[in-house]
């Protein structure tokens, strides 16, 4: 009876021990389940915390490249505008030194044909001075009578000029185009050129000395209607 009892008392102690293992083993399973659960929610958290981190990383590079765009092209029409305002500039410069080397070119054009025209003036007036001084030739109104009372002597008389610039006359060609004064008056002279030959008068030489020919043109005046320019 008494072993009957221990036994009994035996069984029942196991019972309370399998039933306590039994109880800490589910009880640590539900634990440990609880924590896998727990831990895979902290884990997607962390991921999503990851991903909107990266949105949030990915949406401030975009504004920052947004804004680096926006600047890059404000820099690079101010760039274009300065080029342009420099263009203008530089081409407005070129205009006002062009016009202003055309008012010098025009300036100077215009200040050598005034001192062309007084030097034209000056020789013109020299030229008239030259002729108002000249002595005039000699007409037939200054001719000896053409008769005489005195008869000829029987000796050839030396022939003499009556006017002191018979000389001169006589080296223009004058004993030829005015013999009846200057075979008379300007006998000695006359004989000095007497074998000098003087170029033929041009039938133009009257109208060319009237327009101003012995001025203009002297080289040829002064040669062949040089009778005309004295």
């Amino acid at each position: 009876m008494d072993n009957l009892i221990i036994i009994i008392l035996i069984l029942l102690c196991c019972s309370s021990l399998l039933a306590g293992g039994a109880f800490y083993f589910f009880s640590n399973n539900s634990s440990s389940s609880n924590n896998k659960q727990s831990l895979e929610r902290s884990s997607i958290q962390k991921n999503q915390n990851e991903l909107d981190k990266q949105s949030t990383m990915d949406e401030q590079y975009i504004k920052e490249a947004e804004e680096a765009r926006i600047k890059a092209e404000k820099e690079m029409a101010k760039i274009e505008k300065d080029r342009l305002e420099e263009k203008a500039k530089a081409e407005e410069e070129e205009k006002i030194r062009i016009e202003k080397q055309k008012k010098e070119y025009a300036e100077a054009k215009e200040k050598a044909e005034k001192e062309l025209a007084r030097i034209e003036a000056e020789r013109i007036a020299e030229a008239e001075r030259r002729l108002t001084q000249t002595t005039p030739r000699p007409t037939t109104t200054t001719l000896p009578p053409t008769t005489t009372t005195t008869l000829p002597p029987t000796t050839t008389p030396e022939p003499v000029d009556t006017n002191r610039d018979c000389l001169h006359w006589a080296s223009i060609g004058e004993c030829k185009y005015n013999p009846n004064y200057m075979l008379h008056g300007c006998a000695k002279s006359c004989k000095l050129y007497a074998n000098t030959n003087f170029p033929d008068d041009n039938p133009n030489c009257v109208g060319w000395a009237r327009q101003g020919a012995c001025q203009t043109n002297s080289d040829y005046m002064l040669k062949f209607c040089k009778r005309h320019c004295s």
